[in-house]
């Protein structure tokens, strides 16, 4: 299981001069010279593997999606996407950390399961405000 910051640092190897020797850089720490000795199979296996997991990964961030009210898109609030440190500002604020470079070694699964739960909750407040609102006018 990668920490979170591993997982930024994949995402951004991709832009790299060599993403494979950044991701195994990243991954196994593993120096250009010792990348070299590898099987070239080997290492375009594991870096077609890496690419599928990310993949996955990001699709399951990407799927947690929350209701937006047209009030609140009119004012703009998809503009407050923050990218992977807005994430990690999050969760340091969520869990009382001061520091958001400690929550870069906090398995991303865990991020995940944090935000999936607060999406899930958000959702059904929304839900249940919305339910209070119509409630009076069926009387």
């Amino acid at each position: 299981m990668i920490s979170y910051g591993k997982l930024v640092d994949l995402r951004n190897a991709a832009g790299a001069a060599d993403p494979a020797a950044e991701c195994l850089k990243i991954l196994l720490d593993l120096k250009p010279w010792e990348i070299s000795r590898l099987n070239v199979f080997d290492v375009f296996g594991f870096m077609n593997f890496i690419k599928e997991q990310v993949t996955n990964i990001n699709n399951l961030f990407s799927a947690l999606k929350v209701n937006y009210s047209s009030e609140e898109l009119s004012a703009g609030v998809k503009e407050l996407d923050f990218g992977p440190f807005g994430v990690l500002d999050w969760y340091a604020k969520r869990m009382g950390i001061s520091n958001q470079n400690e929550v870069r070694d906090v398995a991303w699964v865990r991020i995940y399961n944090c935000m999936k739960n607060d999406t899930e909750q958000n959702n059904y407040e929304r839900r249940l405000r919305k339910q209070y609102q119509v409630k009076p006018s069926r009387r």
